[in-house]
């Protein structure tokens, strides 16, 4: 058999062909009496040698992989794609609002710095202040934009998880958001990479999958679903994240002659999770509970466009966090369909996409 690059690409020298190979040399030279037994030191040092040598093949399979599209990862693959004038869109940070509070009414005005650090009680991720923000004297509160210093969907929490300031500030008793921590956006994964780079956006035009591909490639885009209507001539791109501006110049400029191509964002549709989980005793009931309220939002957080959500995914979305020893009960709805056992799953039309709702979390 042939090793290494051939005509159906590369095949890797198993350990047990070049522990063949090399017993089949050293009784060549040695002659065919010579013992290869376990228990020899010829036959360790031959079973040795072979392990190292197939790890070597490893190797040589992975550079072998890293010169293809298909089989190339990470800065492999951002080095290929280079080559196509395609490039790895970056993690974004989540970003929200929180507000700095007293319980009683300022009789002075207190300065928040702009990077100020808060968290949530585990003190993990960190978000800053992203600008300056004044409480006024007379006032309870003041309000200021602030983002996850750590780019990606970890940075996605619901309203009220951030409660903990990392940089006490004089005159501030509390601090929490006041909305969800929103956009943050994992780097793209290299099987959308791929995708991107496979059809190149500069030149193509007029079909659905350049402008799927045009569209996949404006900043701040996570996902894209294009439908279109032949009777009526009409083309709609749902798009989650970017600007209006940006996507509207994209579909201006690849949709094809005589279409109307319109930019759609999908409908929200909430789902509540109630669950009761066993916790293992080494961690704490709040650290539990906050730990699946981020499983959560990482979980719908990164469903796509129109995307079913099961009932399994779910579970194994709880049953993986940090300190849950067991899932004893879930069920799941979107208002209208209740899922309460494994099989089932929700329904998400074209325009609309599964998102974080509002949810009850026993733990025992």
């Amino acid at each position: 058999m042939s090793y290494g690059v051939t005509d159906a690409g590369f095949v890797v020298k198993p350990y047990s062909a070049i522990t063949s190979s090399i017993e089949a040399r050293v009784r060549e030279v040695y002659g065919d009496d010579i013992d290869l037994s376990d228990t020899t030191l010829a036959g360790q040092l031959l079973q040795s040698m072979a392990y190292e040598l197939a790890e070597y093949w490893q190797v040589l399979e992975s550079v072998y992989d890293a010169g293809y599209l298909n089989t190339s990862r990470k800065t492999n693959l951002d080095a290929i794609a280079v080559v196509q004038g395609v490039v790895r869109k970056p993690a974004t940070n989540a970003k929200g609002t929180v507000r700095f509070s007293r319980t009683t009414v300022s009789e002075i005005s207190f300065t928040i710095p702009a990077g100020s650090r808060i968290a949530n009680a585990d003190g993990s991720p960190v978000y800053q202040t992203t600008e300056e923000g004044i409480l006024v004297a007379g006032q309870y509160h003041v309000d200021i934009p602030a983002e996850c210093v750590t780019p990606g969907t970890i940075g996605n929490v619901t309203t009220g998880i951030i409660n903990h300031m990392i940089d006490p500030i004089a005159g501030i008793e509390t601090v929490t958001n006041t909305t969800a921590m929103v956009d943050g956006t994992d780097a793209e994964a290299d099987a959308m990479l791929r995708y991107r780079t496979r059809v190149p956006t500069t030149a193509a035009k007029a079909t659905m999958i350049a402008m799927e591909q045009a569209l996949s490639a404006v900043e701040g885009v996570v996902d894209v679903l294009i439908t279109e209507n032949t009777t009526n001539h009409t083309v709609t791109c749902y798009v989650l994240g970017g600007s209006d501006g940006d996507l509207n110049t994209v579909i201006a400029a690849t949709r094809p002659c005589g279409i109307i191509a319109s930019l759609a964002r999908p409908d929200p549709v909430p789902v509540a999770v109630t669950v009761t989980v066993l916790k293992v005793s080494t961690i704490t009931t709040e650290e539990v509970t906050a730990n699946i309220q981020a499983a959560l939002v990482s979980f719908f957080g990164n469903l796509a466009i129109s995307e079913d959500v099961a009932y399994s995914d779910i579970i194994r979305a709880i049953a993986n966090v940090d300190g849950v020893e067991n899932v004893n009960a879930l069920t799941a709805t979107d208002g209208t369909t209740t899922l309460d056992a494994l099989g089932e799953s929700l329904a998400v039309p074209d325009n609309s996409i599964a998102t974080n709702g509002t949810h009850s979390i026993t733990v025992v």
